[in-house]
């Protein structure tokens, strides 16, 4: 296996990051990965992806912001929701239930 040493590529973008702090509306969309977890709502049938190297059964979400200087940038983020070592499923929930608190700011 080789490894990539990324910190001398250029930006590919030319504004760059979004900063560090700043706070954008985000539109939440769930990417489908034909999963089930068991005992899962109707409405959530077919939304979890199957990790191929482990146990873990994930949520994968793209976030687009959708107001702002930046609107239209994309972020990623996977959701752990079983499976795993160390609890990782508990942490899952527990920051889907932290992004569910409406923070009105």
């Amino acid at each position: 296996m080789s490894f990539y040493n990324f910190n001398d590529a250029n930006e590919q973008r030319p504004e760059g990051l979004i900063p560090e702090g700043t706070y954008c509306a985000l539109k939440l969309t769930w990417k489908p990965g034909g999963e089930n977890v068991a005992g899962c709502a109707a409405d959530d049938l077919g939304l979890f992806k199957q990790s191929m190297n482990s146990d873990v059964v994930y949520l994968e979400a793209e976030l687009t912001v959708s107001a702002g200087s930046h609107k239209g940038r994309k972020l990623w983020q996977n959701f752990t929701v079983a499976g795993g070592n160390r609890g990782w499923g508990q942490q899952g929930l527990e920051r889907l239930e932290g992004h569910n608190a409406r923070d009105d700011r």
